[in-house]
């Protein structure tokens, strides 16, 4: 029997790693060189902000930048406020114009650049992270989680060599940082080094044992190297913490399904497009099992559904070609 493969693993593109964004809100005090109270419509920005309201925030710093009354400091603190609503509402490119004229204002900015460069990050624009990384760390080159995120912009970006030499850095910092030893099993899976993959998820899980997303991956290289039942255990855990995430369900049912547990193979994939109702491959793979046990409407409904879903995947394709779900 044969199904599509395991979802990419956690920190791709697709599903980028939780980033450790550095957003001075100003709790504990002003943007450098603004005297206190310098101007009250920044206090009540900062006030709206975070009290949740950064549409308000937004409207607020909008007006007092455009009435151009602002001193060169209270500018540069204006825009990043700002900068910080439009990413809390999903603005990225916005956030980053932002920090680009804070940059302009403030040259070395370090919350500015890292938090630009985070930016860039999510929405895989790697070079340009890269670019921002490389100068906070010129200003600050013990910055941990910069040293992490260019390492991951770099793997990403398929420059692997460079990926492992900023973690090398990074563990001369801090050697028990670990998402670091996630990033690195990625890496190691990639290049095929199983053994030196599964150490280096079992290092990090050592150190941060509620780390799904390392422990997923480490499940899916279980279930790559036929080790089912500890992929199994693996999932277990996922799905425990984050019930809500489709991934869990499907992949642990691709483990039961190669143990022959079809039932319970079918329980996981259902429980997937529950979670997920677009999952084409939970589709096929719940037809592919209904229609090995003679279940064949079934079936053929969750083919014509994993067809609609997706039907540039080959085998879907396939499978509808053969049951007549294409017109002609």
């Amino acid at each position: 029997m044969t199904f599509p493969q395991l979802d990419r693993p956690r920190g791709s593109a697709a599903r980028p790693f939780c980033l450790f964004i550095l957003l001075f809100l100003l709790a504990a005090g002003p943007w450098p060189g603004i005297a206190q109270g310098a101007d009250s419509v920044l206090a009540a920005a900062r006030q709206t902000q975070q009290a949740g309201d950064h549409s308000g925030a937004i409207t607020l710093l909008t007006e007092s930048l455009e009435a151009g009354r602002l001193s060169e400091a209270d500018r540069a603190e204006a825009l990043f406020l700002r900068a910080a609503s439009l990413r809390s509402l999903g603005q990225a490119e916005a956030a980053i114009g932002d920090y680009g004229q804070v940059l302009e204002l403030t040259p070395d900015s370090l919350a500015a650049l890292f938090n630009r460069g985070n930016l860039y990050y999510q929405i895989a624009r790697f070079a340009e992270a890269i670019a921002d990384y490389d100068r906070v760390l010129a200003i600050k080159p013990d910055f941990v989680e910069a040293h992490f995120n260019r390492a991951r912009s770099h793997y990403l970006s398929g420059a692997i060599s460079q990926a492992q030499g900023d973690l090398e850095r990074l563990w001369r910092i801090t050697p028990d940082h670990a998402p670091s030893y996630g990033l690195s099993g990625n890496i190691l899976a990639r290049q095929g080094d199983g053994n030196g993959a599964l150490l280096a998820y079992n290092r990090a899980l050592e150190l941060n044992p509620d780390d799904s997303e390392t422990r997923f991956n480490r499940a899916n290289l279980q279930t790559q190297r036929g080790r089912y039942h500890e992929a199994i255990a693996d999932y277990d855990q996922v799905i425990a913490r984050e019930p809500q995430e489709a991934d869990g369900y499907f992949n642990r049912g691709n483990a039961n399904l190669a143990l022959g547990r079809e039932e319970l193979a079918l329980a996981d994939y259902s429980a997937a497009i529950g979670h997920r109702p677009d999952h084409a491959a939970a589709y096929f793979n719940r037809g592919t099992v209904l229609d090995s046990q003679g279940n064949r409407l079934r079936a053929i409904s969750d083919f014509r559904r994993a067809y609609e879903l997706n039907p540039e995947q080959p085998a879907i394709a396939a499978k509808a070609q053969e049951l007549g779900l294409i017109d002609p």
